[in-house]
């Protein structure tokens, strides 16, 4: 058992009192060695006030992530819907050329059709 273990343990305030006198233990308190109440209260609020801060610098900077995750969101929703928006054009562009080429080529075999019938019939007059 170390000397202050036995100190702590066999002394009360009254030896403490006797022993150290009334200037030690004013100088104690005055380093804060010893916590009266006030300074133990004052310590929490502190402490009260220094997490209420932190919590608040907390909840500031999980607000400004989410943010920056609702921007990030936002801005690939758009270019989603401009992506998509751009691919229905630019299906329907195609549609509408596939559409045009078709009766192109309808309208250039009923040419050719044409074109072959009247050379069969010259081919006919011109043989009779």
């Amino acid at each position: 058992m170390s000397i202050w273990e036995w100190f702590t343990t066999n002394s009360t305030p009254s030896d403490i009192f006797t022993t150290l006198g009334v200037g030690t233990l004013a100088v104690l308190f005055s380093t804060n060695r010893i916590l009266t109440l006030g300074q133990h209260n004052a310590r929490i609020s502190d402490l009260k006030g220094h997490h209420a801060r932190e919590l608040a610098q907390a909840k500031d900077a999980y607000e400004a992530m989410v943010d920056a995750d609702a921007r990030a969101y936002a801005e690939m929703k758009e270019s989603r819907d401009y992506y998509r928006g751009a691919r229905l054009e630019e299906k329907g562009r195609a549609d509408r050329a596939t559409d045009q080429l078709l009766e192109s080529n309808e309208i250039a075999r009923a040419a050719t059709h044409a074109l072959t019938a009247l050379s069969e019939v010259a081919a006919e007059g011109a043989a009779s």
